[in-house]
């Protein structure tokens, strides 16, 4: 998300739900038929102990019929993304070697009980569009006219109590017309292969009538999804934007930080890129003007900063400063790398954003304190003195950047969950030095400030009459012109 903003800023104006229609109890019949599992699918599943779904979309009432084959030694409690029960409908269930259907337990917290350990199949609906006009969430679910936009956590019952490691594959049907994309790739098939924790920390994904254009670019593919319905905005516009925003990350880690990602672009009245949210599993939502160009596009940072969170593991609320601090100290340097600002057009907006990262009175650490300003540019402040401890202390030889650049080719990117602890012993192993541990220890639970106005004269990094310029006579300027 924007540094310039709150935590959570609504995408989708509100939308009337007199008139909807809820889950359990009420809810009207959904319109989507079931189609099980295709047979080589199945087939292969059972060999591997795999999760098979089949989902149809009805655009008509915007809901979702899913059957799911569950393999021999599965639990017997299946559950939806906690405060998606609601619109979870005719629960069925057809043990292993049964001729029928029988309706399936809920408990009172909206789960599925099933005996599964010998396998079974579960069949049921589900209210996807009543969910997003209710609950108007892009975390969650929500309805915006002919589209819906809600990750597969919310969807897909998935198996509780097992192993996080089980494998998950679904294939979504979707009629002429219509269109699903997720930051979970399609494979063979149309086959999307996770796992059951995966799943949980699922990406955003999108139904309705969309022109999903694959952009292969170096070492990423990416699905750009555009509205064809309503406002609109050309793919000749966007994808020359998503290809120099990802040129950008790619000169500060090395490579990109995703095989493959998912971008879905809502199309607002407006002349600029309003805002974008991130999500695990390589996924992003934005909100763009339809009157942008392509001269506004080329000065856009929203997209880098939203790819630059691939480079970090998911982490709990506590340490969103982390997320959002590395993504808002890299932006700017990435973009000045491929030539999108200068270098010193990078240093101004950070000399503009750190004073609102010190800490004020009371403050308990970046842990601890969950401000705007301490979460933003807070951590923006941690990774700028994290960055300079590395220069000085490897004598220019590594920087932050490498650090995250070999926590990526570790493999810690924003669909894992690793604690920070481990990405930053990755990243400290990379560039010799045990900078990142030493600060989250130190200003992780401290209110302890800054001395970034110090470094900042050692580099000679200050404001002049035409703007910032790097002062040539200051102890460090040969290293702040190698930032």
């Amino acid at each position: 998300m924007s540094p310039l903003g709150s935590f959570r800023t609504c995408v989708v104006a509100a939308l009337s739900v007199a008139s909807v229609g809820l889950g359990c109890g009420g809810a009207s019949v959904s319109k989507a038929s079931f189609v099980g599992p295709a047979a080589p699918a199945l087939a292969a599943a059972r060999d591997a102990g795999t999760s098979v779904y089949s989902v149809v979309y009805a655009p008509d009432d915007q809901s979702l019929a899913v059957e799911a084959v569950m393999p021999a030694g599965s639990p017997s409690t299946f559950a939806v993304e906690d405060g998606s029960e609601r619109w979870l409908e005719a629960t069925e269930v057809k043990a292993s070697g049964a001729d029928a259907f029988v309706p399936a337990a809920r408990t009172s917290d909206g789960m599925v009980r099933a005996l599964c350990s010998a396998g079974c199949t579960l069949r049921y609906r589900y209210a996807l569009g009543a969910a997003g006009k209710i609950r108007r969430d892009i975390d969650s679910a929500r309805t915006d006219g002919p589209y819906v936009e809600a990750p597969p956590s919310t969807w897909l019952l998935a198996p509780v109590g097992g192993r996080d490691d089980a494998k998950v594959s679904f294939v979504v049907h979707v009629p002429e017309g219509s269109a699903f994309v997720s930051g979970f790739p399609e494979g063979e098939g149309g086959a999307r292969l996770t796992t059951v924790g995966q799943l949980r920390r699922s990406p955003y994904s999108a139904f309705g009538p969309l022109e999903v254009v694959r952009v292969d670019d170096v070492d990423v593919t990416f699905s750009v999804a555009l509205p064809r319905k309503g406002k609109r905005i050309a793919p000749d516009l966007v994808i020359p934007w998503v290809k120099k925003s990802a040129a950008a990350v790619r000169a500060v880690l090395g490579k990109f930080p995703a095989k493959h990602a998912a971008l879905l672009v809502s199309v607002t009245s407006g002349d600029d890129v309003e805002v974008g949210f991130s999500l695990a599993g390589s996924s992003i939502v934005l909100r763009v003007g339809e009157r942008t160009n392509k001269e506004t596009f080329g000065r856009d940072w929203v997209l880098t900063h939203e790819m630059l969170h691939f480079a970090c593991p998911s982490q709990p609320d506590a340490r969103d400063w982390a997320e959002e601090g590395m993504a808002t100290y890299i932006e700017p340097f990435a973009r000045a790398r491929v030539g999108l600002v200068s270098r010193e057009e990078a240093w101004e907006g950070l000399l503009d954003g750190f004073p609102n990262g010190q800490p004020a009175r009371g403050d308990q650490g970046l842990d601890r304190t969950r401000t705007w300003g301490r979460v933003y540019w807070g951590g923006a402040l941690f990774f700028f003195e994290a960055d300079y401890a590395i220069r000085t202390r490897t004598d220019g030889k590594h920087t932050v950047f490498d650090a995250f650049g070999a926590i990526v080719a570790s493999g810690g990117t924003n669909a894992t969950s690793w604690s920070l602890e481990r990405a930053f012993a990755i990243g400290d192993e990379a560039v010799g030095v045990p900078v990142l541990t030493e600060m989250l220890t130190k200003y992780g639970v401290t209110g302890e400030p800054f001395s970034y106005t110090q470094h900042l004269a050692e580099l000679g990094v200050r404001r002049g009459p035409k703007g910032v310029a790097i002062d040539a006579s200051a102890k460090r300027s040969a290293m702040a012109n190698e930032w």
